[in-house]
């Protein structure tokens, strides 16, 4: 090999042991930046108490935590937030009393922000009820025991507690004739990939830390007659096995484009980005995109007023941050509904994939009519059905979800659709929540790293 070809490998040979020496501190860099939101998880509360109650926020069970807020009248539904400390368990803590010398109770639903953490069963919703609550006469972190369930909002002699979900209940300890404090507790719980890569992140920082000059596995590689192309593959494989130990612990939090059918709701565009809501006289037949759109007693709407007949088919939305009852049907804060038609139409709302990757799918069916609900629910990808189910009922009890991760092209579909079930289409108001976790496909590193070996064995030719 000539002098020049010579001074040309070893000059390729620096560049990649200098990268690969680095490697530690990217990674680690890269990791904690993923693990760690834009912006902080949120806690959502619709709370209320007989006869007080105060809410806080706390990374100790066994201590009280921040004040978040507090209310003296079950009459009125508080809404508060708070921001949850990342990459820890969060306890949200309620302390609640009774001043009456009567019934007392707590009531409430509970949302996050976003999928960065969860609740005891696993979402990002909680409702008061027996299940995913801890309480205690004497403080918190001590003496728990489940509490009773004294019965759903809408019971006597409260009633109904309009912008509280109709499905929570009324808790408290015994039948609820007891003064006193009493201490509720749920966790918060950050979701395993935040934990992972919070520690990947440290591991690799410590790592840096203690590469010796000249030492650690490039120096041991590159001995003279072995110094240029071995330690540039050598930095090149351990730079894509990092993306590749990367890629799938931190696709959720830092990769995913994330599309979800209410957030993404919009009153005044359809099609709406990659959302289209529309009809069809069978399930798979032609769309018929919804052209009207309007606002109903403070429900935003979209129908076809060529095909319409007492409102459907449908789709429907909340805008409001609190709960719309409507005696017969319900709409939760910021809740998307599907009604299908009185001919059999379905209602959909289409999603279409603005590129090509992996995406976690997850969607929920839920009857909101009291009558109750029924109806038929399906998702497709690209016309084909994934998941086929029925609704027959009212609130939490009556749903049905369904997850998949599925591989989608750009320009591939996924189908929300409802149908009338039973053939009537009365009372069939069917609560959708769907969402998609896209992760576009590693394409441009995987061709940036056949780049690079193919100018490495170009060079090694000369």
């Amino acid at each position: 090999m000539s002098d020049s070809a010579g001074e040309k490998t070893g000059a390729i040979y620096k560049s990649f042991r200098s990268l690969f020496r680095a490697l530690p501190l990217v990674v680690g860099i890269a990791a904690v930046l993923c693990a760690v939101p834009a912006s902080a998880a949120i806690l959502t509360a619709h709370i209320t108490a007989d006869d007080a109650f105060s809410l806080y926020l706390s990374t100790n069970d066994a201590a009280t935590g921040t004040f978040i807020g507090s209310g003296d009248s079950w009459v009125v539904p508080h809404t508060l937030t708070g921001e949850l400390t990342p990459g820890v368990v969060n306890y949200l803590h309620v302390v609640a009393w009774d001043t009456q010398y009567d019934i007392a109770a707590f009531l409430g639903d509970f949302s996050l922000s976003d999928s960065s953490f969860h609740f005891a069963n696993g979402t990002q919703c909680l409702l008061t009820q027996s299940l995913g609550w801890s309480m205690s006469n004497t403080g918190f972190g001590q003496d728990y025991y489940t509490p009773n369930d004294l019965g759903a909002n809408g019971r006597s002699p409260w009633g109904l507690i309009q912008g509280i979900s109709a499905d929570a209940h009324w808790i408290w300890s015994d039948s609820g004739y007891d003064l006193g404090l009493r201490y509720f507790s749920t966790a918060i719980t950050p979701e395993p990939a935040t934990l992972a890569l919070l520690a990947l992140g440290a591991a690799g920082l410590v790592a840096r830390r203690r590469r010796k000059a000249g030492g650690g596995l490039v120096g041991r590689v590159s001995r003279a007659g072995r110094s240029g192309l071995r330690g540039g593959a050598a930095a090149i494989s351990c730079v894509l096995a990092g993306f590749l130990v990367l890629a799938p612990v931190c696709g959720k939090t830092c990769l995913a484009d994330v599309f979800d059918v209410a957030a993404d709701f919009s009153a005044t565009s359809n099609p709406n980005g990659p959302w289209c809501y529309g009809w069809s006289s069978t399930m798979t037949s032609e769309l018929h995109v919804y052209p009207q759109s309007g606002n109903s007693s403070g429900i935003d709407f979209w129908n076809d007023p060529s095909n319409v007949s007492l409102g459907a088919p449908s789709v429907a939305h909340n805008p409001n941050s609190y709960e719309m009852d409507f005696g017969g049907y319900v709409f939760t804060p910021g809740a998307f509904h599907l009604h299908p038609g009185p001919s059999g139409e379905y209602s959909h709302a289409l999603w279409t994939a603005p590129f090509a990757g992996i995406g976690d799918v997850a969607a929920t069916f839920t009857g909101r009519d009291r009558t109750p609900t029924t109806t038929d629910v399906h998702v497709l990808l690209n016309g084909t059905s994934l998941f086929d189910g029925s609704i027959n009922g009212f609130g939490d009890s009556s749903a049905i979800s369904y997850a998949t991760t599925v591989s989608v092209g750009a320009g591939d579909t996924l189908d929300f659709a409802v149908g009338f079930g039973n053939g009537n289409f009365f009372c069939d108001n069917t609560g959708v929540a769907a969402r998609i976790d896209l992760i576009p496909e590693p394409a441009t590193l995987a061709l940036m790293g056949l780049g690079l070996g193919g100018l490495l064995a170009r060079r090694r030719r000369k």
